[in-house]
Parts: structure tokens; sequence; C-alpha cells
């Protein structure tokens, strides 16, 4: 799944990309959830936490992943929260289990602002809640579950206040649930986690109203949070669970129809709480990842495809972790693994190294036309067509930090010719590029010439052996971006006489 560096969890090799830690956010003392989502319109990912306390402390993306102090949203006692456009006005609104037995609503009013909490009384303390559109009238309900054996669902009436809640009966105690489509009729189902070492199934009868039930025994292991997701890549929803005291995740395949095949335990570290479904390794499968308090590390089982699994690993991180987000805060277009540490009341950021930054200038057609209407395909993000029929193409992986530069630039689809790499403070023409040899030149500003190398087999590289990193050579010592790009040999006559042509340029933001 990847390579794991970085100064607060060492290494950890896999099977593909990379994460390296460096965000330490402090969330406060009992850290009890943490969701994501464009909370301040700005185009960034925020991060948001549960403590238990007065408030929820809102994380604001400064870009590319980087965050300030936290804001105080004012939400006592939250235990779960979950973010979404309740209202349909466009903004991330925040719906939160709160101790005291109610759920809570904080609007977005825009730019980050948020209205005093609504606050609905339920019967019994609320332990998780959910959004989605359970009754089928394009507005979102909030369910929640209770320690009391109820499920409670709050339709929404539209930009005004929630319906009081309706009651479901269920079987035990629920730690948590999830809203998915499990029988593939159009609808939102409901499956819980059961202190019963069970998973209890709702399915929606099409108007949010819920009559029919399955019971799923797991057999032990204490299930916690139940998450649902295309583990065997057949279309439909399977779930798993973490499941502590038995140190495994219990993974349900679905047979169609919202029958479910008998619950397969798979060895998950020690005491995992908490688990997200993630590609990680970009191979199209969702991955498991979990955080277990029991040892203080990450549990990362690779999915191999139709519903097989890799045998675990284990990365050691600093703390016992107990709640995990994966999600892409940086928009490079690979995942960041988030976890919370409750004792110390933190907030880590794992940052995804698979991809490292993002494609700019591209060749077909969107930006600057290629000189002979060589554009390349719209989706292959290359440059201009070259005398193969192909667009060479630049990406990069690797950390970024300036304190520890992993970053390789890779060239694809080249012909067999020099390859010389290039850096440049601006983007050429505001990333649409100018028309330059047979395709466009994306890097201008100070420019730099990182190195020449020989492509083989239409692929080239920096840096390799010896060659000095690429901040280093690129004399880059302060944060912020540079654009990068390849200047190949084309020396058949293919569109003008020039005999040379590029790839995309590609777009890297340095950080300490």
């Amino acid at each position: 799944m990847g390579s794991f560096t970085g100064r607060s969890v060492g290494l950890f090799a896999n099977h593909g990309g990379s994460f390296a830690g460096r965000w330490i956010l402090g969330a406060g003392s009992g850290l009890q959830a943490l969701d994501a989502g464009d909370l301040d319109g700005d185009g960034d990912t925020d991060l948001l936490a549960a403590t238990g306390g007065t408030t929820l402390p809102l994380f604001a993306n400064q870009g590319g992943a980087g965050f300030g102090a936290p804001s105080p949203l004012a939400a006592s006692g939250a235990l779960d929260l979950t973010t979404a456009d309740l209202d349909n006005d466009g903004d991330r609104d925040v719906a939160f289990a709160r101790s005291g037995n109610a759920v809570g609503v904080l609007r977005n009013v825009g730019a980050g602002g948020f209205s005093a909490a609504e606050i609905y009384p339920f019967a019994g303390t609320v332990d998780a809640v959910v959004v989605g559109d359970l009754d089928n009238d394009g507005l979102p309900e909030l369910a929640a579950v209770s320690r009391f054996s109820l499920l409670g669902i709050l339709h929404n009436q539209g930009p005004g206040p929630f319906a009081p809640p309706t009651y479901y009966s269920v079987a035990s105690e629920l730690r948590s649930l999830v809203a998915a489509d499990l029988d593939q009729d159009g609808d939102l189902d409901l499956a819980m986690a059961s202190t019963l070492n069970a998973v209890q199934i709702l399915f929606n009868g099409g108007s949010g109203t819920f009559t029919a039930s399955a019971t799923i025994l797991l057999g032990g292991g204490g299930p916690t949070k139940i998450r649902a997701g295309d583990l065997d890549g057949d279309g439909d929803f399977d779930l798993a669970l973490p499941c502590p005291t038995a140190h495994t995740v219990a993974v349900l395949i679905n047979q169609g129809g919202g029958t479910f095949a008998t619950p397969v335990q798979l060895p998950f570290g020690a005491a995992p709480e908490d688990l997200a479904l993630a590609d990680l390794d970009r191979d199209g499968d969702l991955d498991l990842v979990g955080a277990s308090t029991g040892n203080g590390s990450l549990s990362l089982i690779s999915n191999l495809g139709g519903g097989l699994f890799a045998p675990l690993q284990s990365l050691p991180v600093v703390g016992l972790p107990n709640r995990l987000l994966a999600v892409d805060l940086d928009g490079d277009g690979d995942l960041e693994i988030v976890y919370g540490v409750n004792q110390q009341g933190t907030v880590r950021i794992l940052r995804g190294c698979s991809v490292s930054g993002t494609p700019t200038c591209i060749g077909d057609g969107s930006g600057t036309p290629c000189p002979c209407g060589n554009r390349s395909p719209v989706g292959a993000d290359a440059g201009c067509l070259h005398s193969a029929g192909v667009g060479g193409a630049l990406r990069a992986s690797g950390s970024t930090r300036l304190g520890d530069d992993a970053l390789v630039l890779a060239g694809s689809d080249l012909p067999n010719s020099t390859a010389l790499f290039f850096q440049g403070t601006l983007a050429q023409v505001g990333g649409l590029g100018a028309s330059l040899g047979d395709g466009l030149i994306c890097a201008s500003g100070s420019v730099i010439r990182l190195g020449v190398k020989n492509s083989a087999g239409g692929m080239a590289s920096y840096p390799q052996g010896g060659d000095l990193p690429v901040s280093v050579r690129g004399a880059v010592t302060l944060p912020g971006t540079r654009i990068y790009q390849i200047w190949y040999r084309n020396p058949v006559p293919f569109c003008t006489p020039a005999t040379y042509n590029f790839t995309n340029g590609w777009r890297v933001l340095w950080t300490p």
C-alpha cells in the first residue's frame, strides 16, 4: 500500500505509494469523532473534531493541507458528528450526537460561519448520527442510535427545523450506523453495529419507513464503527466492522438483494477502534485501514480484488489512535490518513505521497492549442502528441517537504532519446502554456535545468543514482510552488522543423 515515512512515524514498506508524517493539530482531550469537508467554501477540505467538550474544533485548510489554529464552533457535548448540506443552500452544515440525549445541528451561513445550534431531544444518549435522503424527497434526513436500543429518524422539513424523531426499536444497544443502498432498490437502508456482536439491518420501504429487517451474527469481537463500501468490485455495498476484543475486522460480502455471506474475521491489530475503506494504493479496490488503540498503530490490509485481501501490515504511530479518516487534504489526487489520539487530544496527518502535485498546461486543447493540431486525448493529462502518436507525460511522487525531500519526477510515453528535466517558478500564460517546437512550454520565470536523462522504453526519471534531490538542484529553499516539465528530443520529422517537444507541466507545492 505504500512506504510510510516521517519524523514521528518511522519507516514502513509495503506495495506502492507512500505517506509522510507532518501535521499535528491540537483538538483537546476526549477526542470522540472526526469528519472532513469544505466548511468555509474556499475549495479546500477542512477538518472538524468532536471532543465531548463545549465546542467543536474546526481546522481550516489554508491550502496544500496546511492548517492553522482551530476555530471553535459552539456545540456542547458532541460525541459524534457528520458534515453535509442539510438545507440545499450549497454550504456544508454539521450534525452532531450530543450528550444529554439530543441531536444537534449547526447551519452554515457561509464563509465558515455557523448559526446557533439547533437541539432536538432524543430518547437516550445518542452515540452516532448519519445523514442521508431516506424518504427520497431531495432533502437529507438525520438518523441516530441511542444506548436504549432505539433508532430515531429526524425527517427534513425543508430550510426550517427537522421534525421530532420517529423511533424504531432494535434488538440491542447500538454503537454506530451507516446509510447505504444494501438491497439495490434505489433507497438508502440502515445498517447498525450492535453490542450483542451482530449487525442489524433495516431495509427502506421506499418512503423513509422501515419494516423489513435482518440480523447477522458476528461471533464476538465487540464491533464499534460500521462502514459500507464495494469491497469485491461487484457493484453493491459490502460491510466491514472493527472488532476490538477479537483484534479483527469483520467483512460481510453482499451476495445481492441485501443478503450477506457468513462474516469473515481478518486479523486486524490490537483493539482496532475505527476503520476506513479507501483506495490507498490507487489500484481501484477499497483497502482497509484501522486505528488500533491496543498497541498504538495503524492496521493496513490491501484489497487484492474480488473480495480477497493481503496479510495484515502494521504501522507504529505516536499515541493510541482511536479515530480515523482517509481523505485528500492537499488536492493532489491521493489520500491522506488522518487519525485522532484521545489521550493526547491531538489530530495527526500522514500526508499521501503516491502522487505529489497536479498536472497543468495539458496538451489536449483545453489551453493553448498544440502547434500542429497534435493534441493529446482528453483525460490523458499529457503533452502534445509526438511522432509515435502519443503525448509525453510527466508525473511525480514522494515527499515534498523541504526537510525530507523524496520527490521523484517520472516521464512516460517518451521517444527513446534525451530528456531534459527543468523547473520554473511561474506557470507559462497562467497555466495555459505557450507554443514552442512541437508542443507547449509550461514553466517560466526563473528556470533551472535539473538534469538530462536518456529515456529507455519511453521512461525517464529524475533524480537517479547520485543526483541531487529536486529541491536542492532547483535551489528551493522556502515553501512555495514550482512548475516542472520535460523537454525531449523527437528527431523524426513530424510537426514543425524543431524536432523537439514537451510533456505536460506538473505543479508541486513545497512545504516546510
